[in-house]
């Protein structure tokens, strides 16, 4: 039964590559779209450390001082902020940028150096954020870590990537004294802007722009609790009132938020994509099925009359359109990871990726397809009686 439900999957190629193509097409958006979902969910799962965050910086900072900029804080700032309820810890930042002549980028300005205090072991440098992916923590002063991103946008441009060993030559500001910085690790957390910087220790970064030792570009503040964010950052805003310079204060966590919400819209406009692309999968086997199974009355009757029943044709037919839909899901799967892959080419990140519930899903979605487009044709056949189809007639 199997052998001939296979075989007659394939007896006629030009209506076997219709279904194909119709499931195949249904399959490759599928796994388009829900590779999309499934890697704007990762990226927003990596930036979770940021809702219990608070940045200081001054007021004339862009972006809320997330890449530096702006008149330099006094260090001194950091014990004020200690001693305010709920927070947890104030560490030091300095963001230097590392000139496109010493690292090739495709940002003009170039890429985020992060020094942050080697002294403490919880610090972005020594820890690395999200997963290691090679090497180590920095541990001495001009030692990097290298976020995937860099990597990410290296390779799109052809130029060599940074791995453990690889060394990035930079310039002091001040003495124009040339500096080597070693890469220690290369760590990836799925958040674009975490894994677009270099973490390395405070004075490299301080050399960079030519800050004195009692000057950063940021304070982080960590609070005990991310619904204290914002009372906390207010309390900030309070107890430096009329800091030279001026502060402002930056929730990352409250655009977490508000990214979340807007994920749930983004979820349904998925869902609706994968539904109709299943839909359109389906109808394409039914369509062909339905056209086979009635060219082939009379030799459904002549199986009946031979000794089939009507489970034996039933699972005949239904094994017949799940080999064309298992053909169709392959194909589809394989176009659409080669559309993932191209699109991470272009984009130089990872916002789309297959995942094992992916596959999963795409499993199912062949099973259902399959088995919903094979099932009303082989009722059809099962329906033929062996006397009229043996006469002609139907």
């Amino acid at each position: 039964m199997f052998t001939y439900a296979v075989a007659n999957a394939f007896r006629r190629w030009g209506i076997s590559i219709l279904a194909i193509v119709g499931i195949g097409l249904g399959t490759m958006l599928m796994t388009v779209l829900m590779s999309l979902n499934a890697g704007i969910h990762t990226r927003l799962a990596g930036t979770s450390h940021l809702a219990g965050e608070i940045i200081v910086s001054p007021a004339d900072a862009p972006m809320g001082g997330a890449l530096g900029g702006g008149s330099p804080l006094a260090i001194s700032d950091a014990q004020t902020i200690s001693s305010i309820p709920h927070v947890i810890s104030v560490t030091s930042r300095v963001v230097a940028l590392i000139p496109t002549t010493s690292l090739p980028s495709t940002i003009s300005s170039g890429v985020p150096l992060v020094g942050v205090d080697l002294s403490d072991p919880n610090s972005l440098a020594v820890t690395p954020p999200g997963d290691l992916l090679e090497g180590r923590g920095a541990r001495a002063p001009r030692e990097i870590v290298v976020g995937a991103q860099v990597n990410a946008m290296l390779r799109q441009m052809g130029q060599s990537e940074l791995h453990p060993g690889s060394v990035v030559k930079i310039y002091k500001l001040k003495t124009h004294e040339e500096e080597d910085l070693t890469t220690v690790g290369v760590f990836e957390t799925h958040d674009a802007l975490t894994d677009g910087v270099i973490y390395g220790d405070l004075q490299t970064a301080r050399d960079l722009l030519g800050l004195d030792a009692d000057k950063v570009t940021a304070l982080d503040v960590e609070v005990d609790d991310a619904n204290n964010a914002s009372a906390v950052a207010r309390a900030i805003a309070d107890q430096l009132q009329g800091a030279q310079p001026p502060i402002q204060t930056s929730l990352p966590g409250r655009g977490l938020a508000e990214l979340s919400g807007a994920m749930g819209l983004l979820d349904q406009f998925l869902l609706a994509g994968s539904i109709v692309a299943a839909v359109a999968g389906g109808m394409s086997v039914f369509i062909i099925m339905m056209m086979s199974v009635t060219e082939r009355l009379r030799e459904f009757g002549i199986l009946k009359a031979a000794g089939w029943s009507n489970r034996d044709v039933i699972t005949a037919v239904l094994l017949e359109s799940l080999t064309l839909s298992i053909f169709g899901a392959d194909a589809g799967f394989a176009l659409g990871a080669l559309a993932v892959g191209l699109l991470r080419r272009v984009i130089g990140t990872d916002v789309v990726v297959i995942t094992p519930q992916l596959i999963a899903e795409v499993a199912a979605f062949t099973l259902l397809v399959g088995g919903i487009g094979g099932y009303f044709p082989a009722l059809r056949a099962a329906k033929s009686r062996p006397v009229e189809m043996l006469r002609g007639g139907f």
